[in-house]
């Protein structure tokens, strides 16, 4: 074992996948905050081919633990102050006062009515898999008659159905009915049913005759969902005297909401960058206190007490990321009620790097269902920060306040970043509502210093100031996520060549209307390219430009096929 000062940022003692010693130590395995069992849960996801986090199953007390966290972090103001770390330091601070002082009175009544809920969700998910899923074999209904070409009448046999196609079918009848059901039991069981069935058939061909082992799978799965959102309607009025009684301040909805999105790779400099924004907030007459901050990474020392782990400290991050996901799932689920109830959301800035984060499918899913339905204005921010620069920042940030990841994780997390920016960029150009604007923040500045502007942009056009953001935004996505030191991050110099990492920033050329290229913010262009053309409106800025050797080639590649005019 090396010794503790041996490691590096390139070498901070943890490996990307968590050692299956450890596995155990996840939250989403530890007691008490589920009741079920590590190697349980473990066989029956590789029977099923279902997820471990979906199969556990969480008890009451953890669920409240959870609409806790999206109450909080939807509704209330958490202040931020000088250092990163306040806004969590906050925000435990609050979570902790309301669940001690106000919602641990109730665990007695919270306890019984999550008992009464599960069996009403045992006695419907038993009924509906004994008489609509696990039917014995049946037959197509024969036709009785069919008309020949040569006007005579024949029967036609009976076609009998395996028992694949009868589940199947069954199956998919779930979803059908489900959306049809007005009571809210209802339909979370045959949602739920639907999910786990689905997944399993489409995995093993059949679900099987074991009615108990399906039951308790599905009931879990309900209880995590819909028997969450019921707690949660448990603890509001606690949630509410709470608010009353130490005066927290609510976030307001407004008639125009603003949503402010920062996005870049793990280490990027998110969350740096956020207290910065505080005077653009500013700018536009928003002050801190009227906005919510979104940042799952300020729950992870709520759910899990990271002095307990010993010489297992580094991956407690890794300990609570299921558990963050499945959070931030219900975050996103009870925005999007509370927005279909009031017609309108609060301004939202939300810092937060998520696997689907840049999936296209889940953009229209929860940006467009949530927040880009009711929102004015949509400001993003990629902060693009050289990988090599993230394992850098990493290691530091692990240091600082605990939480590690591996040189895999953090170039892992770069290469989906910034395949995921032009993904994003090009999704909203397509929209006209809400009115989006973003711009691509230079990171590789000294820290607290606010990083320098690359780009800015709408639906309408862009200005440039630094065109080479395009070139590494391609080449970032071309790094060696397993190097193991600096040396081995970049390929060979013809990959990283210009004319090689063009395709981005022709992209742009092409679906823009208007790119200009200009010095700064409030300069004049001295470039400015209308898809297939340019004009030169200051020649003599722009000869200086192609002074230096990089930008000559880039505006060679730039300029190539356009006619001047």
């Amino acid at each position: 074992m090396p010794k503790q000062q041996e490691f590096t940022a390139w070498n901070p003692g943890l490996s990307a996948n968590l050692p299956r010693e450890l596995s155990a130590l996840e939250t989403i395995f530890q007691a008490p905050n589920v009741y079920t069992h590590y190697d349980e849960v473990q066989e029956i996801a590789s029977l099923t081919g279902l997820k471990p986090e979906h199969l556990v199953g969480f008890t009451a007390k953890r669920l409240v633990m959870h609409e806790l966290i999206v109450r909080v972090g939807a509704n209330i103001h958490i202040p931020e102050a000088e250092h990163e770390e306040d806004l969590g330091i906050n925000f435990r601070h609050i979570a902790n006062g309301i669940l001690d002082q106000h919602i641990a009175p109730l665990y007695d009544h919270i306890e019984h009515e999550f008992h009464s809920l599960s069996l009403s969700v045992k006695r419907e998910v038993d009924r509906l898999l004994s008489e609509e899923v696990m039917l014995d074999a049946k037959v197509i209904a024969p036709i009785k008659k069919s008309l020949w070409p040569w006007g005579k009448k024949k029967a036609i046999t009976p076609c009998p159905l395996s028992s694949e196609e009868i589940q199947f079918k069954a199956i998919n009848q779930l979803k059908k009915t489900g959306l049809a059901l007005a009571d809210p039991l209802l339909k979370a069981v045959y949602k739920s049913s639907y999910q786990i069935l689905g997944s399993v058939a489409s995995t093993r061909g059949l679900i099987g005759n074991d009615q108990g082992f399906m039951s308790r799978i599905i009931c879990r799965h309900v209880l995590n969902n819909y028997g969450s959102f019921v707690i949660g309607k448990l603890i509001e009025p606690a949630i509410d005297a709470a608010v009353l009684a130490h005066e927290y301040q609510l976030i307001p909805r407004v008639d125009k909401p603003i949503i402010i999105s920062l996005k870049g790779a793990s280490a990027a400099g998110k969350s740096t960058l956020r207290p910065l924004l505080k005077k653009t907030m500013a700018q536009r007459g928003i002050a801190s206190s009227l906005y919510g901050i979104i940042s799952p990474d300020i729950w992870r020392r709520q759910l899990l007490d990271y002095e307990s782990l010993g010489p297992h400290y580094k991956y407690s991050g890794r300990f609570t990321s299921n558990e963050v996901n499945i959070i931030d799932a219900k975050l996103d689920r009870y925005i999007r009620r509370k927005s279909q109830q009031d017609q309108t959301i609060p301004n939202i800035l939300v810092d937060r790097f998520r696997f689907d984060s840049f999936s296209t499918e889940q953009v229209q899913k929860v940006l467009h269902g949530t927040y880009a339905k009711y929102a004015h204005i949509m400001y993003m921010y990629f902060v693009i920060t050289p990988p090599e620069a993230t394992v850098e920042r990493g290691w530091i940030r692990g240091q600082q306040r605990g939480r590690y990841k591996s040189v895999e994780d953090f170039l892992g997390h770069s290469v989906e970043a910034y395949q995921g920016i032009p993904k994003l960029i090009f999704k909203w150009l397509a929209h006209t509502s809400p009115r989006y604007e973003f711009s691509f923040f230079d990171n590789s500045v000294a820290e607290g210093q606010f990083p320098l502007t690359s780009v800015i942009g709408n639906q309408k056009g862009m200005q440039v100031f630094d065109p080479m953001v395009f070139v590494n935004i391609e080449r970032y996505q071309k790094i060696n996520i397993y190097a193991q030191s600096l040396a081995q991050v970049y390929p060979s110099s013809k990959r990283m060549a210009i004319a090689n990492n063009m395709t981005f920033f022709n992209q742009c050329l092409k679906r823009f209307p208007k790119v200009c290229f200009s010095v700064g913010q409030n300069n004049d262009p001295y470039l400015i390219v209308r898809q297939k053309t340019y004009t030169l409106p200051d020649p003599t800025l722009f000869d200086q430009q192609l002074e230096d050797p990089t930008l000559k080639v880039l505006f060679e590649q730039i300029l190539i096929n356009r006619i001047l005019r």
